[in-house]
């Protein structure tokens, strides 16, 4: 072969090195430009997994190109890549399947496609508040090129968000200002059941032996009268409450008949309420219990009086009209009764107890607040912020606005709102704001 014709040879394995060489750059330089996204991202603690979904939105590709998406599980300490999706050309396809590696591509993207991916993946501890990412990875003409990963949640499995519910807190409050000064008034429990036989929980009218006239001179008659009065101003007087019941509970000592102690328990409720006659009559309802054997009970187990177990065990065990007080009161000759008949009994003779329930009305501001919850828990975090600008500003206020931002990945406002809060003595805006020291790390790892 002449000098010349190698010299033909070389020039156009040149340019063709050339050509090809500026072909598979220009390649690359086109594939740098791949668009994916992932949308409609589905990330559920299901049990002791963690289970995966979301859509990739890949742009077509072309013939030579491939391009592997893998998840990434990450926090400040650890990391974990889950299975990985691989979109391939066609001609990439056939070549990598020559190679052994091909087989479970995803093919002939030729043009615009949405593919589904979804995994498992068993929970652990350290998963709680991580971030999923997407590394992306595309390969054109034999070169690799890594482009920047995707962020597809920053905090996948978040810890529970910590907020006030504005009903019970009202509640709570009102109820703890009630209480502060009477302790015998309460909320009506939602169960109706008005009646609890416990000297500690109403206040006690007292009677002597055998009568049903209230005597204010007697024990703290007269000041407990007036408790009650005074309590039923309170609440008639407060706009955010209503008198609902006034309960009393109609009691005897077990002295005498069992009918007499019946009829008397009932007279020394009736007096009570005639005594009251500055209530509405129809806010009284009347529990009569006749003889108060479980307050003597109470007493009795209390104490240290001799024959303690033995009388108790005749109140537990004998039917009251099957001999129980007579069977007392032969009990050691009789001792034991007198002793209760001398210390016990006196605190029996009562229309006792009384309580005063209330319900709590309406309140437009906080159904407002509890409706935005409501929208929270539903993701609907703008329209819950543009209520919230409704509102008059309180801790709860600032701790529910510092969610929202902090859901719609606003680190700074969020930041204000919760130490706002915090300033307010707000204990979830302090536990939120630990959250959201949580998402700024998982922020800065993402972009590294």
């Amino acid at each position: 072969m002449t000098l010349n014709n190698l010299r033909k040879i070389a020039a156009f394995t040149c340019v063709l090195l050339l050509i090809t060489t500026s072909a598979s750059a220009q390649g690359l330089k086109e594939e740098r430009k791949q668009h994916t996204e992932i949308r409609n991202n589905s990330i559920q603690k299901i049990g002791d997994s963690i289970v995966i979904g979301f859509d990739v939105d890949v742009e077509k590709l072309t013939q030579n190109t491939k391009l592997m998406l893998t998840p990434v599980i990450y926090s400040e300490l650890n990391s974990i890549e889950l299975k990985n999706v691989v979109f391939a050309g066609f001609v990439k396809s056939i070549v990598d399947s020559r190679k052994g590696r091909g087989s479970a591509y995803v093919t002939n993207i030729r043009k615009r496609e949405l593919i589904h991916y979804s995994t498992s993946i068993e929970f652990e501890e350290w998963m709680s508040s991580s971030s999923l990412r997407a590394d992306v990875m595309v390969e054109a003409y034999g070169v690799e090129y890594k482009l920047s990963p995707i962020l597809i949640s920053n905090n996948m499995i978040p810890k529970p968000i910590s907020r006030t519910n504005v009903e019970e807190e009202y509640k709570d409050k009102i109820e703890d200002n009630m209480q502060a000064t009477f302790s015998f008034v309460q909320e009506t429990p939602s169960s109706g059941a008005y009646f609890e036989n416990s000297r500690d929980q109403g206040i006690v009218i007292d009677f002597k032996q055998g009568s049903d006239r209230i005597d204010t001179s007697y024990r703290d008659n007269k000041i407990n009268l007036q408790k009650i009065l005074d309590a039923v101003k309170l609440i008639e007087s407060d706009p955010n409450i209503k008198l609902d019941r006034v309960t009393i509970t109609g009691k005897a000592s077990p002295e005498g008949s069992y009918a007499y102690n019946l009829k008397l328990a009932e007279n020394r409720a009736k007096r009570l309420i005639n005594n009251l006659d500055d209530i509405d009559s129809d806010r009284f309802q009347v529990n009569n219990i006749g003889e108060d054997w479980e307050g003597l009970r109470e007493l009795v187990e209390e104490s240290d009086m001799a024959y303690r177990d033995e009388v108790l065990d005749i109140i537990d065990n004998v039917p009251i009209h099957s001999g129980r007080q007579s069977k007392l009161m032969l009990l050691a000759s009789g001792d034991p009764y007198r002793y209760m008949l001398n210390n016990y009994f006196e605190k029996l003779r009562s229309a006792s107890f009384i309580q005063v329930f209330y319900t709590v009305a309406p309140n437009i501001a906080i159904e407002t607040e509890q409706h935005i919850i409501e929208l929270v828990d539903q993701k609907r975090y703008n329209y819950a912020l543009e209520l919230l600008e409704t509102l008059e500003v309180n801790t709860s206020v600032y701790n529910l606005k510092g969610i929202c931002y902090m859901m719609l990945d606003n680190i700074e406002d969020a930041r204000t709102m919760f130490n706002h809060a915090i300033e307010g003595g707000s204990e979830h805006a302090k536990h939120n704001l630990e959250e959201l020291k949580d998402r700024e790390k998982s922020y800065r790892i993402g972009e590294m």
